[in-house]
């Protein structure tokens, strides 16, 4: 490491640069900002403002590891937009290497610095609409524009590289398909700048030396413009907008003053108290917000803000008693085709569920972003039960939330059995429902449990013997009309095996019928069975056409070994054909009939649970504008 001493000018306080390539210190006695020159030469930046904001786990100091280089944080830019903040650290590597560790209500990436793609500039992307058309870059990957902002102010503390230094700048993120994610920069004369961004989650990054927070802790007192009644908030500076609990006035925090919106009815009790702890997800949380939201057609459901310090924000929904548990995550699809109604990620495909512009009607607490300022904003849902992909389309581009089903008994064991949850209706938008199996996986399973049938059967053929153990025709006279006669004896050696007997006459619009007796000339034990044939055609109406069949067989089972003969009654109308009959006794034979009794009795329950959970998930969709089942489906 290559340490670079100064002086400060007003304290005379001795000032060290670690790394070659920050531009920018704050010194730790008097808090002086010095810009470095490149001939080495500091510059008082008496305009540029203290970082003050201590809402965040990370601080100088703090070290962690990426791609397998350990760094350590020193120092900050902290980026103010109109309604959130990115706080930009810059992180010292082992190596010298500096690159930007960027917080932004509790999502983190590493920015690293690229060139810029000459196929991609920066007027080019910044004409696009979000997830609305899109630039193919220099290696053959396209990109839409997901988020535009614009930085009204910066605030800098420890050694840093600022890269604009009257911090007003507009910044550009955008997406592929793929997952690369980049952030194209506009800055003060006309200077571009491009980074790729890598997400990461909390858990990647292995920090130590983090600041303390305590969930619950009071970060700001304000007085109401409305009421002039104090009140506290949890979460500022994230949260930029919050309610009056004594007067319901919404107000909201804009360029360093609170500004009364409207005011709320506060018609409504939240199912969880608010300021109510509890544990989801492995998480702790604290209920720091309440909305009810509305949409253009008249429908409500409930939304629960839930904070950490640590980990920034999480949020409950529920409708008819059904909850679902998100967050916001830049880690997210891709859509090329914005009115897409399914999308991909990972292996699973999400259908679209719903779509609307929604209001917030009624509110307590406090709120991440200025909530109240924006009414109608844009949403789709996608479903892919258990989980959720939900797009809200904000002035300021895209915002993604992963929701995950949650149950009641998770709630409870979160914040407690005092909580008061709404009875469910109904089936909820990514209820698992218990007992359903996934109909590809059903399909599959039922396949493969007749391929594991027909490969038992034919290994059992092989040992069939399927030998005829007798045969013979008689003939018969038209004038009879019955016809007796005993067979000769043949032998049975198995201790159990099956007999097919089969009956051959030719009838011709007409039948025949013999009546079969199996005797065991050993102990005179008897086997009857009947067999009939029946054989039809004939010319009508200039087609022709038959019924029936000159050939019927049937089996007698389960015969231990002796010695048999057969007793047979052959019977036909007077002066009618055959002229002839034929019984064939064929021992130890393949009973194709038992295979797919077996197939049948296992399709039938699969068929049942294929039905059942295809009618739950109709239920499912009958609140979706979108359902892929029509009215008249059967």
């Amino acid at each position: 490491m290559s340490l670079t001493l100064h002086t400060c000018p007003s304290c005379s306080s001795v000032l060290t640069f670690r790394s070659r390539d920050t531009n920018l210190i704050v010194c730790h006695q008097c808090g002086n900002r010095l810009q470095r020159w490149d001939d080495g030469v500091l510059k008082e930046k008496p305009l540029m403002v203290k970082a003050q904001d201590t809402l965040t786990p990370i601080q100088i100091g703090t070290t962690g590891v990426w791609h397998g280089k350990k760094f350590t944080v020193i120092g900050r830019v902290r980026c103010l937009f109109e309604e959130d903040y990115a706080n930009n650290w810059s992180i010292y590597f082992e190596d010298g290497t500096l690159h930007t560790l960027v917080d932004c209500y509790g999502q983190l990436a590493v920015y690293e610095k690229i060139p810029p793609d000459p196929k991609m500039p920066y007027f080019k992307v910044s004409g696009l609409g979000f997830g609305d058309g899109f630039l193919e870059s220099i290696d053959n990957k396209w990109y839409i524009l997901e988020r535009k902002n614009t930085c009204k102010s910066i605030e800098v503390e420890g050694e840093t590289w600022v890269f604009d230094w009257n911090g007003e700048f507009t910044s550009l993120e955008m997406a592929s398909e793929g997952g690369d994610r980049l952030e194209l920069l506009n800055l003060e004369n006309q200077v571009y700048l491009n980074f790729r961004i890598h997400y990461l989650a909390f858990e990647d990054f292995n920090f130590q030396q983090l600041r303390q927070l305590q969930i619950g802790k009071v970060t700001k007192t304000y007085t109401c413009t409305h009421c002039n009644k104090p009140g506290e908030l949890k979460s500022f500076p994230l949260s930029q907008s919050w309610n009056c609990k004594h007067c319901g006035a919404a107000l909201s925090y804009v360029d360093g003053r609170v500004k009364f919106r409207r005011r709320m009815k506060h018609d409504k009790s939240p199912a969880i108290p608010l300021y109510a702890k509890g544990v989801l997800k492995g998480i702790e949380y604290e209920m720091i917000g309440f909305a009810v939201k509305q949409d253009a057609h008249g429908w409500s459901w409930r939304e629960y803000t839930l904070f950490n310090p640590v980990r920034g924000y999480a949020f409950l929904s529920e409708y008819n008693g059904h909850w679902i548990f998100l967050r916001e995550t830049a880690v997210a699809p891709v859509m090329r085709k914005s009115q897409s109604d399914w999308l991909e990620y990972g292996t699973d495909e999400f259908q679209l569920y719903n779509g609307y512009h929604f209001n917030i009607s009624d509110a307590y607490g406090e709120f991440p972003g200025d909530v109240f300022k924006h009414d109608n904003i844009g949403c789709k849902e996608f479903i892919c039960p258990p989980e959720l992909w939900a797009r809200e389309l904000h002035p300021n581009g895209l915002c993604w939330y992963h929701g995950e089903s949650i149950s009641r008994n998770e709630l409870y064991a979160a914040f407690g059995q005092e909580v008061s949850l709404p009875y469910q209706s109904g089936i909820g938008a990514i209820q698992p429902v218990r007992g359903v199996v996934d109909p590809a996986f059903l399909r599959i399973s039922i396949i493969g449990v007749v391929l594991i049938f027909l490969f038992v059967f034919l290994i059992g053929n092989v040992f069939l013997r399927n030998e005829v153990v007798f045969e013979n025709t008689w003939y018969l006279e038209d004038t009879l009309t019955s016809h007796k006669v005993v067979t000769s004896k043949f032998k049975l050696d198995k201790s159990r095996a099956n007999l097919l007997v089969t009956l051959q006459a030719p009838v011709v619009n007409n039948w025949f019928e013999a009546n079969i007796t199996l005797v065991n000339a050993d102990n005179g034990t008897e086997y009857t069975i009947e067999e009939g044939v029946e054989y039809y055609s004939g010319y009508e109406g200039g087609e022709s056409w038959s019924e029936g069949s000159t050939e019927t067989d049937e089996f007698i089972q389960y015969l231990p070994k002796g010695t048999y003969f057969m007793e047979i009654m052959a019977t036909k109308p007077v002066g009618s054909s055959p002229a002839y009959y034929t019984i064939e006794a064929k021992y130890d034979v393949a009973m194709w009939r038992n295979f797919f009794i077996f197939v049948l009795m296992a399709i039938i329950p699969g068929l049942g649970a294929f039905l059942y959970a295809r009618n739950r998930e109709k239920i499912r969709w009958e609140n979706s504008a979108f359902s892929p089942y029509s009215t008249n489906d059967e």
